[in-house]
């Protein structure tokens, strides 16, 4: 290959520039003001135009010779690239109170991601990556209760997403200008997916003294088509059947609270619980050795407001009690290098805060 796992034969320097602006606006419209037939309905549009600029500036030499390692590049081994992207994001929601506190609503919307640039010694059709698009459909109704002396806050929605041009690396070579095979990222409009769900939450009151909250989301994603390439061949591939990373089904949390009883003039003295679960997922989907893993978590907090009158504020928390270990992201060349490396998630950390209100 011309690279060895003692070093690489190249020093690389890479500059970049970027600039991002974007003109909003957003506006709502009591619909009772066209007609008093649609008195409590309420329709909202939003509207942001984006433009984006990426500038980088590469530059590869041999650390032996000096020799640039650079393709079509300039003066002192320098290669430019830049690209600019510009698109619409919108927004439309319509809602309707049949009571003070209670609401249905439907919604679409769609974002947008600009795009980024590729290695300069890529194809040039490879160089630059377009934006990547999703659409999201919604639905759902927010609502208060009151059951006997105990207060209920719930929500329940129902979504779609559809993604369009997913920006997704792929691992691809080359022979740079000396010759040398070269293992590099490439980052293609790989792909169309959708997710599909419900997600709902719950807060209730019991007391002055006691409050449960939790919430529940299902999401169900899929990839519509998946191109990419293959890294021992660099010939196109299907991935369709690739399981979403870093992406779960399930996930679930929970949370208690406590608000001790005190004269006010000790203070305001709380503590809470917070479990939280999410079911299998992978980074690595590929025949690599790492198996999905699922994920559970124990955050515990306590409080003091006020202290004895005073603008004085004590807090302690711990988080990751059950200091469960767990991958948040990783890197994969398992495929071309037999290299994988993956960062996990803060272990167990214990911390305190004492905040004086001027």
């Amino acid at each position: 290959m011309g690279i060895a796992f003692g070093g690489l034969p190249n020093c690389s320097q890479n500059d970049s520039i970027t600039r991002a602006q974007g003109l909003f606006g957003q506006a709502t419209v009591d619909l009772s003001l066209i007609s008093p037939s649609l008195d409590g309905f309420n329709f909202t549009a939003g509207y942001r135009h984006s433009w984006d600029y990426l500038k980088r500036k590469n530059r590869s030499t041999n650390r032996t010779t000096g020799a640039c390692a650079l393709a079509n590049a300039g003066p002192n081994c320098f290669v430019s690239q830049s690209g600019s992207w510009t698109a619409p994001n919108w927004s439309f929601q319509l809602d309707y109170r049949f009571d003070s506190d209670k609401m249905v609503y439907v919604t679409v919307s769609r974002a947008y991601s600009r795009g980024t640039l590729n290695n300069p010694d890529l194809p040039a059709a490879l160089r630059l990556v377009d934006p990547q698009f999703n659409t999201n459909y919604e639905g759902g109704v927010k609502a208060d209760w009151n059951v006997g002396s105990s207060q209920l806050r719930t929500n329940l929605s129902v979504f779609y997403n559809h993604f369009a041009d997913i920006q997704e690396i792929a691992t691809g070579s080359y022979v740079d200008q000396q010759g040398n095979q070269r293992i590099t990222g490439v980052t293609l409009n790989a792909a169309k997916a959708r997710i599909v769900g419900f997600e709902t939450s719950i807060q209730i009151v019991l007391s002055d003294q006691f409050e449960i909250s939790g919430g529940y989301v299902f999401a169900d994603a899929k990839y519509l088509n998946f191109d990419s390439l293959d890294p021992s061949t660099g010939l196109p591939v299907s991935l369709a059947d690739r399981r979403f990373e870093y992406h779960a089904k399930h996930r679930g949390n929970v949370t208690l609270r406590y608000n001790v009883p005190l004269d006010q003039s000790v203070g305001e003295i709380s503590a809470q619980a917070t479990a939280s679960i999410t079911s299998h997922q992978t980074g690595l989907d590929d025949g690599s050795p790492i198996a999905p893993w699922s994920r559970s978590k124990l955050d515990l907090r306590a409080d003091w407001a006020s202290i004895y009158g005073y603008p004085v504020d004590f807090s302690i928390s711990a988080t990751n009690v059950t200091n469960h270990r767990y991958s948040i992201i990783g890197f994969n060349l398992y495929q071309t290098l037999g290299i994988i490396t993956t960062q996990y998630a803060e272990p167990r950390m214990i911390s305190g805060t004492l905040r004086y209100r001027f």
